[in-house]
């Protein structure tokens, strides 16, 4: 039996880098983005001891989901719905808001000296408490544009709310944290 001639590959073919399996795409978002979504969640005051849990959760959605995602797009926003959701759902589940709680810790920048670290200690403290004050729309957006950098129509498109929506809630958000902490830093006077 004489041998087919294989056709030649297009130049362009040839020029293309291949393209990565779904499990090894996956799994470069999930490096890329772990911790992202770890300390999203943390700022969204869920507990040290659920956030692990959520973490994976929100990975375990985000893989079964992974073949509708659209690559040419960024992950984080994507990822950062997902999580929005988990946490608002374990959240739901909580008899008492008081079981999220919020941490104020973080690392300390090692090369300042030990009263600028505990004037960041303690603004850093001042700043989770008046997020708690924050309804969990009103945090979302703000953590969302403020701590985590993303543009205004990106945390939208994250919780899934219209653009305007988004402005509206960032605003509240502002003042309603501005008054927190207005009130929290004149009871510290008043001490």
């Amino acid at each position: 039996m004489p041998a087919t001639p294989l056709a030649p590959m297009p130049a362009s073919a040839a020029l293309a880098p291949p393209m990565p399996a779904p499990r090894e795409a996956f799994a470069a978002v999930y490096r890329a983005n772990v911790g992202t979504v770890w300390s999203w969640l943390r700022r969204m005051g869920v507990r040290r001891e659920e956030r692990e849990d959520l973490t994976q959760q929100t990975f375990a959605i985000a893989c079964q989901r992974f073949e509708a995602f659209d690559p040419t797009r960024p992950a984080r926003p994507w990822l950062l719905g997902i999580a929005f959701r988990v946490a608002v759902a374990a959240r739901r589940t909580l008899e008492a808001k008081a079981e999220f709680v919020d941490e104020a810790h973080g690392t300390a920048d090692e090369a300042l000296g030990p009263e600028a670290r505990l004037q960041q200690r303690q603004a850093r403290e001042l700043l989770w408490k008046g997020l708690s004050t924050l309804s969990v729309e009103q945090r979302a957006i703000f953590t969302l544009v403020e701590l985590e950098g993303l543009s205004m129509p990106e945390a939208a498109e994250v919780l899934e709310v219209p653009l305007n929506t988004g402005y509206s809630r960032l605003r509240l958000a502002r003042a309603a944290l501005t008054a927190a902490l207005q009130t929290m830093t004149s009871k510290e006077a008043v001490r």
